[in-house]
């Protein structure tokens, strides 16, 4: 036989250093049938589980803390990553928006969580229960993803022999009020079909719980604890860091996911498909207001704890100002823009639960405008970085260079009275901390003396005849 004839299904082992696996299969266009399905596995598939496991769970699994896993645990992992596959080959998409069934409380719940698993579906991106706490005592089966209740009924929906029917539109009919009355009686079987790619929050690649905020920070508490141990549970013999660079870098990684986790709680909105409920709704504002208060703590208060000197002083190729500045630059980017703010405007507009752009810029601001009186003279410094960025982004709003000048949609709207506001709250506020820091000298003078001029200069563009 050839592993290409369309006639054979097969599980196909692919020698190859690529760290990935997938599952596709050949479907009959005219019927919809399955005619045949495969997973091809590549050997390093391996690799990217031990890093995910270590990241996620070495403060969890005592199992989990060397780079030589036994082969009960990978064993267990692959059988985790091979069934996702094979729900591919029987005609499963993803279900991202499954882990969102499980309030976030729950994955620390022992008894729930080993008995129910921490996600609904395999078929989710949902990796492991990144959310529990070494206090919580959770066993791996509340850590691994399992087969669950959407998985079930999506299979039932799908291949269950139905021979009562005769006809294919009472067929559907029939078929259509079930499904209704299964979706209105249990939200855990919500399917939005969008792969992560949408707009509504609830739906994400690898995040877990009901609130990613929350979520974000117990996960965030167990980075914390890899980086304690890192040195340790990587080590090898004769002052090699191959594997210290490997797993240092996906925690890095992993840090990265749970901003990106966050950025999608803000100036977005629910996408429903469930009975009786309104196509679109509203994002509520305290979960938006939630995710700007964890960046101020997570992002724009720097992450030093990420780059120990006896981590970075064994890798090559660290530059832990640059890093962390690209990351507080990127988010900043994003809430400070023209179309951030013009999408908070327009929500505000006929949400019936608004979160006005003035009240949203307030708090922004106030996450990342700091006093600069911290023992550690290196948060000072990230501090003073972000409030230049801050500056540079509403005058990228309000004297935008060539290609942006033409968004009339913004300059048209009251979106863009709220940021020349804002403007005045910002020179306020720098004129209240040049009364304190008075002296010329004064390292942080200097710094909003600076600010002082860049404030004016925007304003004189903006006000000037020629813009």
């Amino acid at each position: 036989m050839s592993l290409d004839d369309a006639r054979y299904s097969v599980i196909r082992y692919l020698p190859s250093e690529t760290q990935n696996a997938y599952g596709p299969r050949i479907v009959d266009p005219r019927s919809g049938e399955i005619i045949e399905s495969h997973v091809c596995w590549y050997h390093n598939v391996m690799n990217l589980l031990k890093k995910w496991y270590m990241v996620q769970c070495g403060p969890l699994d005592k199992r989990a803390r060397t780079m030589e896993f036994d082969d009960e645990l990978m064993g267990t992992l692959i059988q985790f990553v091979s069934s996702h596959e094979i729900g591919h080959s029987i005609g499963l998409r993803h279900n991202m928006v499954a882990s969102y069934a499980t309030p976030v409380e729950k994955l620390r719940d022992k008894k729930w969580v080993e008995a129910n698993g921490h996600t609904v579906s395999i078929m989710d991106y949902a990796r492991f229960n990144y959310v529990a706490q070494p206090e919580d005592n959770i066993s791996p089966k509340g850590l691994f993803p399992r087969i669950g209740i959407y998985d079930n009924w999506a299979i039932e929906w799908g291949y269950k022999y139905r021979p009562e029917f005769k006809d294919s539109f009472k067929e559907k009919e029939v078929m259509r009020a079930e499904t209704t009355k299964r979706l209105r009686n249990d939200h855990r079987l919500m399917y939005l079909g969008d792969e992560g790619k949408g707009d509504d929050p609830r739906s994400q690649s690898e995040d877990l719980g009901d609130n990613s905020m929350k979520a974000s920070d117990y996960g965030v508490k167990n980075l914390k604890r890899v980086m304690e141990n890192i040195m340790e549970w990587t080590k090898q013999p004769d002052g090699q860091y191959e594997y210290l660079t490997d797993i240092y870098n996906s925690v890095k990684g992993q840090f990265v996911r749970y901003t990106w986790h966050v950025q999608k709680n803000i100036g977005r909105r629910y996408t429903n498909n469930l009975p009786d409920q309104n196509l679109f709704a509203p994002y509520p504002k305290d979960r938006q207001k939630e995710a700007i208060d964890w960046f101020g703590r997570n992002v724009f208060t720097a992450p030093l704890w990420l780059y120990p000197e006896e981590v970075t002083s064994n890798i090559r190729k660290i530059d832990a100002i640059n890093e962390i500045k690209e990351t507080q630059n990127s988010v900043i980017q994003l809430l400070i823009s023209q179309g951030m703010i013009y999408k908070m405007h327009a929500s505000s507009v006929f949400s019936s639960e608004p979160y006005p752009v003035d009240e949203y810029l307030n708090d922004v601001f106030n996450a990342v405008w700091r006093p600069l009186d911290n023992k550690d003279e290196r948060i000072n410094y990230f501090t003073r970085q972000l409030e230049r960025i801050y500056v540079g982004c509403i005058k990228n709003i309000l004297c935008p260079d060539q290609t942006d000048k033409e968004n009339n949609t913004f300059k048209r709207s009251d979106a863009i009275l709220y940021v020349e506001d804002h403007l005045d709250d910002i020179e306020s506020f720098i004129d209240k901390q040049l009364n304190i820091y008075t002296s010329d000298d004064d390292f942080n003078h200097k710094h909003f003396a600076y600010l002082k001029k860049e404030v004016k200069g925007i304003k004189k563009e903006y006000y000037s005849n020629d813009k």
